[in-house]
């Protein structure tokens, strides 16, 4: 009787086919590398750049509606009128941040840890990236928002392969807690808090591009990071 062995990307006796994934994306080194600080700090921005643009892009989708959670934290909706809006010392912030920052820690254990690691063994590493970013979005029940999740999974996919879960949980951290905080101050956009709106998406595509493009050159030519 046949049984399905463990994928471990590994060749024996010639060549081994593909999975779709491994086709999709080409070849990645075998295990996680640890990067140098600069490194992570770049990937854990372009992580918040990425999802900065997308968001301004599905703002422009039609029947694109904030999240229920960014409506109850800005006043729109559960009793918070927008001149009040919530300060940093209330106690339902912190419950708020709790909140953000558990599920962002709960979410990558979920999908770039048990469900990336099975996917992995069995089916292979692109597939594995891949299928999880599909599932992540869809976890989010809302077309707009799980389109953006998807591919903001994909990205923290690659970083997961490359350089492990703990960089990959960083990321994802900072990026819901950046949000969180300024949403509560009032903006719906945490980079153009700071900067003008063109200038905070010419920001964010530069942090979002370099990221995914040291990404992509670690996953096809296993650099050292």
């Amino acid at each position: 009787v046949y049984k399905r062995q463990p994928h471990d990307g590994s060749s024996q006796g010639g060549h081994r086919p593909g999975t779709l994934g491994a086709m999709l994306v080409p070849r990645a080194p075998d295990a996680p590398r640890p990067m140098r600080p600069m490194r992570a700090i770049l990937q854990i921005l372009g992580l918040v750049g990425s999802s900065h643009l997308l968001e301004q892009l599905a703002r422009l989708l039609s029947g694109f509606e904030s999240s229920r959670l960014a409506r109850r934290i800005s006043g729109e909706a559960g009793g918070v009128t927008a001149d009040a809006g919530l300060d940093l010392a209330d106690p339902v912030f912190s419950a708020l941040l709790v909140t953000a920052l558990g599920s962002a820690v709960v979410e990558e254990l979920l999908f770039r840890g048990l469900l990336f690691e099975g996917l992995r063994r069995w089916w292979g590493r692109g597939t594995a990236v891949w299928v999880s970013a599909v599932l992540f979005g869809a976890a989010h029940l809302d077309v707009h928002h799980g389109v953006v999740a998807a591919i903001l999974g994909l990205q923290l996919g690659v970083l997961r392969q490359l350089h492990g879960l703990p960089v990959a949980i960083a990321a994802h951290v900072v990026n819901n807690g950046l949000w969180l905080t300024v949403v509560v101050a009032g903006h719906h956009d945490p980079i153009a808090r700071f900067l003008p709106s063109p200038l905070s998406l010419l920001l964010s595509a530069l942090l979002a591009g370099s990221a995914c493009a040291a990404l992509a050159q670690t996953w096809r030519h296993g650099e050292a990071p």
